[in-house]
């Protein structure tokens, strides 16, 4: 395989096509493990689909989440309309994939995404690469301590740090650690994808490696909708 056309190749749209995309590239955080299962294969084979999820999570916590075929488009996101359900159990599996399921539209190419919860994190956020309403040159960070439940709607409530991009060309810009890995993650994934305006979904925790370090994982990423306009 020639890694430096895969390196090339354009981020594509949608929840679970651009995680996967991303999971092979980034490098400042990891993408939790997950998997994908259409809607439709849910209700012909239920059985078979559970059966992956346990060879898959064993007994670990899920999120249960929508990929519906109408969420993080180019022009839509549709951020938290549908159903996503945390910190779930296996044996609370059956029902949470069929409530993530009945909550999207019916689209053949709808699908749900089974992903390992990030246990204990010290804080979670949204970053995005410029100022939503009008695309001003600023990185707005929003930041919430221990609630990973913060970001599925789409917006995390908490501390919110906007950093004006002439600042950081400067290096004049003072940052506590995590609007410093967030900031970094966003730069990241912004040069992967080649400058398109975005904002991501992320949760920080403490490194099982080294004390004091924030350890980084990316859990949504999806185009600025607004910028057609700016």
């Amino acid at each position: 395989m020639d890694l430096s056309c895969a390196q090339a190749a354009p981020c594509p749209i949608g929840k679970g096509a651009s995680l996967d995309w991303l999971s092979t590239r980034v490098q400042l955080a990891q993408v939790p493990a997950f998997i994908k299962i259409s809607a439709a294969r849910w209700y012909a084979h239920p059985c078979e689909v559970l059966s992956l999820c346990h060879r898959t999570f064993e007994d670990q916590l899920v999120a249960v989440r929508s990929d519906a075929y109408a969420e993080d488009q180019a022009q839509t996101t549709r951020a938290g309309e549908f159903c996503t359900l945390l910190n779930v159990a296996s044996a609370e599996l059956p029902e949470s994939i069929e409530r993530v399921a009945q909550s999207m539209p019916g689209h053949p190419k709808d699908s749900i995404l089974i992903q390992r919860m990030v246990l204990q994190p010290r804080f979670v956020g949204v970053v995005s690469s410029q100022r939503i309403a009008d695309g001003a040159p600023w990185y707005c960070i929003e930041l919430a301590h221990d609630d990973t439940a913060a970001v599925t709607g789409g917006r995390a409530t908490g501390r919110q740090v906007a950093v004006a991009r002439s600042r950081i060309a400067l290096g004049v810009e003072p940052l506590d650690e995590p609007e410093r890995s967030a900031l970094a993650l966003v730069q990241e994934v912004e040069g992967l994808v080649e400058g398109i305006p975005l904002e991501i979904e992320f949760a920080l925790s403490e490194s099982p490696s080294a004390s004091c370090v924030l350890e980084g994982h990316l859990l949504q990423m999806r185009p600025l909708t607004t910028a057609r306009y700016w």
